[in-house]
């Protein structure tokens, strides 16, 4: 689903793009909030691409094959995992030019947003992109990302890298009671943050947002 700014048959510009994951769950509501917040001057005017499944049934299980890599460890008990390396390829080899090709879009100005696993994807689709000459998206959102996902794999990816591209943008976020005291093997969130702030502001120079939320 493809959702257009208010303004965008009146105006001879180009829009930045947002590429929203879980769009089932989450297109219809930043549809609203962007053309309201748009409205107003509190967001700039861009275009939505609310990327779905067919049904609520399919997302379940898909979004864990599409959104994770790699395969999941035995003790999640997912049917289908690891295969994000081939959704990323969907969005640069179909996706994206889809929409460059049937919109005016701002070819600097990608955003990849995404949720809990969809996250985790956005968190994987930056480090893939942090390892490219050129990434696909110059900015990411990541709220509340699964890190803990195969013992901390991403965490870990992201720790070792060595950066050839620095001119991204990411906005990372977590809830104050995610922590579970209870799991041992957890890893804090502010600890997950600081390892995050150091791959990639200090090893990386991109720009970085974070935030806690103290009372989620």
């Amino acid at each position: 689903n493809v959702h257009l700014p208010g303004n965008y048959y009146t105006q001879d510009t180009t829009y930045p793009v947002v590429f929203v994951l879980d769009a089932n769950l989450y297109g219809d509501i930043y549809n609203v909030i962007e053309d309201k917040y748009a409205e107003v001057g509190l967001l700039p005017n861009v275009i939505l691409v609310n990327v779905g499944y067919k049904d609520f049934p399919a997302m379940d299980s898909l979004r864990n094959r599409d959104y994770t890599y790699p395969v999941a460890i035995p003790e999640y008990e997912m049917t289908v995992s690891g295969g994000a390396d081939k959704f990323l390829s969907f969005f640069r080899d179909q996706l994206v030019n889809h929409i460059d090709s049937n919109y005016r879009t701002d070819k600097h100005n990608r955003v990849l947003m995404g949720h809990s696993l969809g996250g985790y994807f956005a968190l994987y689709s930056l480090y893939k992109g942090l390892e490219a000459q050129q990434s696909l998206f110059s900015g990411y959102i990541a709220a509340s990302p699964s890190t803990h996902y195969n013992h901390y794999y991403i965490i870990n990816a992201l720790e070792k890298i060595s950066s050839r591209n620095k001119n991204l943008k990411a906005y990372i976020s977590t809830g104050g009671l995610e922590d579970n005291p209870s799991d041992t093997s957890a890893m804090p969130a502010a600890r997950v943050f600081a390892s995050l702030r150091s791959s990639l502001q200090q090893k990386s120079s991109i720009q970085l947002k974070m935030d806690t939320f103290s009372d989620l």
